[in-house]
């Protein structure tokens, strides 16, 4: 038996299904539902203003110089580099930061192959400030190096350094 096309379009209308259209109440919620956004495990809608990290208010703290090396001399680097051979027993971070106005902590964040291997907070006392931290390097620890200097503070990334243990 066929049915007429008329009779088909009645039976679609009725299970709301019509070529295309919806019910423009649940257009509306379709709408409101996409303006949510998930973050976190939390539903914000668009109303509640968040913050981007990209974003955050810059501290005004600036790092001028930076060094990785084997050691420190009267506040100021020695023998930088960008390469250092597996015995050498410790490395330098060194900072000069201005534009503290009042005391803050800067981290030394030391990674050894994209892990974290220490994070080492250094009080900056005064707007004109030298500071450094060194980490041990064991024999086996070759490869990549990096350390982040961060503004404790807002987490701001101040400078990044590289190097390489071989």
């Amino acid at each position: 038996m066929r049915f007429p096309a008329i009779f088909l379009t009645a039976l679609l209308m009725l299970c709301g299904v019509v070529f295309g259209q919806t019910d423009p109440a649940q257009e509306k919620k379709t709408e409101e539902t996409a303006k949510e956004v998930q973050t976190a495990g939390k539903t914000k809608t668009e109303s509640e203003k968040a913050v981007p990290l990209e974003q955050a208010e810059p501290s005004g703290l600036e790092v001028t110089r930076a060094a990785i090396c084997m050691g420190i001399d009267n506040r100021e680097p020695q023998e930088s580099a960008e390469k250092f051979s597996k015995d050498v027993g410790k490395v330098f971070c060194f900072s000069h930061i201005k534009g503290a106005d009042k005391q803050v902590n800067v981290v030394h964040k030391w990674y050894y192959k994209y892990k974290l291997m220490s994070s080492i907070a250094l009080r900056v006392k005064a707007n004109n400030w030298r500071t450094y931290s060194y980490k041990t390097i064991a024999p086996d620890m070759v490869g990549e190096w990096k350390v982040e200097i961060v503004n404790s503070e807002n987490d701001e990334l101040l400078q990044l350094l590289k190097f390489l243990v071989e």
